[in-house]
């Protein structure tokens, strides 16, 4: 169903017979008049230009400056690797057109072999392959998330340098199996040795040491090891009492997310989270979502899914109106001996002259052409209608509405028209929102002080690397976009 839309909202002509078998297009040519793709545009250029920004924002009054610099490491990676252009492509080719789009964030130690920089990519629907009984939108509930590239075998030595030698040491020729066959290395794209290295990210369990204020009650993971936690029990607090007297130490399993890379199908590495978070480092850009439906072709559903029908029958109404008019032959009449020179009816052109035999003038006369029938200019009309109606998109919108209201008035209507697709709108914001908690704890994990001094031109702060300050302190919110 996926990729039936995507072909929709590219305007593929091949499709009529495919979708429908029974409609007789033998020996006809299917025109395709996209109107589809305007409609997706509309939803897309209309979050294109309202784009929002990533902000981290304090709660309590004395996180203002940890906050602050917290949002300037966010824009560093927004805007060193092209960020709000992937949002949009996240929007634009999974939610609005197949339902559903993945962001993946990865950390490049090409310029950086220390902290590395965070980049992010969009992978499609059909590169991937997941738990479709994920009902959370942070996919803290999915089971397992696999995704497939192709590289060449040096390209992929140097990403993955410890197998080199495995890597290098397999056979010519690009690999090929039963799984992504709509990717374009797999459909029908030929090129000479590609390996296909796929990654397989899994639920999975850990055990973590909790640290517990027996007074106060509160709670704080250990990061440290085992022997630095016994040094730390034997020191002494402030107040002069050893910490095995305050805090109490407890074990409990935690869920974490745990990475396997595949190559050509066999497998080199089953790691634990190489980026030290406990989450999946892929945020789902959603439509329509309904988790509960039994259906899969229904779970994840965009705009192009609902006007797909219409969209056909406006096709088949323009290309019979075509043929209708294709049908009918034109040209003159007459009868037997009534021109001088038979030839001259085939004549075309302006100034073109009929020469009759005397007394036969009345007996040339022009062949009549029907007009389409006005019946048939509505229907089209309609059907343009219903599309427009289907996916929510309003003459507003598009700038087609002609009046003579204010410009005002004009504003306020093309806003309020919104209203109809602010479920794909808010679900745009959640996943911005998720993607910018996901980039602070992958920060907080990864970018060591001096990095983060460079970015941000001060000092950090001692709360900056505190995961409860970022928990309870301060938040993730969306803001205006502005160019400075």
């Amino acid at each position: 169903q996926a990729d039936l839309d995507q072909r929709f909202v590219m305007g593929d002509q091949d499709l009529w017979g495919l979708i429908f078998p029974g409609v007789a297009t033998y020996r006809r040519k299917m025109f395709n008049f996209n109107i589809t793709n305007g409609l997706i545009q509309t939803a897309s250029g209309y979050q294109r230009r309202n784009r929002k920004t990533s902000t981290c924002i304090h709660v309590m009054p004395q996180g203002q400056k940890t906050a602050d610099q917290l949002t300037k490491c966010l824009y560093h990676v927004v805007n060193k690797s092209g960020v709000y252009q992937t949002y949009s492509d996240c929007f634009d080719k999974g939610a609005l057109t197949t339902g559903l789009g993945f962001l993946s964030t990865y950390i490049d130690y090409t310029n950086d072999v220390v902290s590395g920089d965070i980049k992010k990519r969009y992978v499609d629907m059909k590169s991937c392959s997941f738990d479709p009984y994920f009902r959370k939108h942070d996919m803290s509930d999915c089971r397992w998330w696999e995704t497939r590239q192709f590289f060449d075998k040096e390209e992929a030595a140097m990403l993955y340098s410890d197998f080199y030698d495995e890597i290098m040491s397999l056979p010519k020729g690009t690999y090929r199996d039963d799984k992504f066959f709509y990717m374009p290395e797999v459909y029908q794209i030929q090129y000479p040795n590609l390996i296909a290295l796929d990654e397989y990210w899994y639920l999975s369990q850990r055990e973590a040491t909790y640290l517990i204020d027996k007074k106060t009650e509160e709670c704080q993971e250990w990061e440290g090891d085992e022997e630095e936690l016994r040094d730390l029990m034997r020191k002494r607090a402030k107040e002069g009492v050893e910490f095995k007297k305050i805090l109490a130490v407890e074990k409990r399993q935690k869920p974490t997310v745990r990475r396997a890379i595949i190559l050509n199908d066999r497998i080199l590495v089953d790691e634990p989270n190489p980026y030290h978070i406990d989450k999946y480092p892929i945020v789902p850009c959603l439509g329509y979502f309904n988790p509960d439906s039994p259906y899969y072709a229904y779970k994840f559903r965009g705009m192009a899914r609902d006007i797909r029908d219409s969209q056909y029958c406006f096709n088949r109404f323009q290309v019979n109106g075509m043929d209708q008019v294709e049908a009918q032959q034109s040209g003159i009449k007459m009868e037997k001996g009534a021109l001088v020179t038979p030839d001259d009816s085939l004549n075309q052109g302006n100034g073109r002259v009929l020469v009759t035999q005397p007394g036969m003038f009345n007996l040339v006369d022009k062949l009549h052409v029907d007009p389409p029938s006005p019946v048939f200019l509505q229907m089209v009309d309609t059907l343009k209608h219903y599309m427009m109606e289907i996916a929510g998109v309003t003459p507003e919108m598009m700038g087609q509405e002609i009046d003579d209201k204010a410009g005002i008035i004009t504003m306020i209507r093309q806003s309020a028209s919104v209203t109809r697709l602010q479920t794909l709108f808010d679900q745009f914001d959640e996943f911005q929102r998720l993607d910018g908690d996901l980039t602070i704890e992958m920060i907080q994990k990864n970018w060591t002080f001096g990095k983060v001094k460079q970015v941000i031109g001060e000092e950090p702060t001692p709360e900056f690397e505190d995961r409860l300050f970022y928990k309870y302190s301060c938040k993730v919110a969306t803001g205006v976009l502005t160019e400075n």
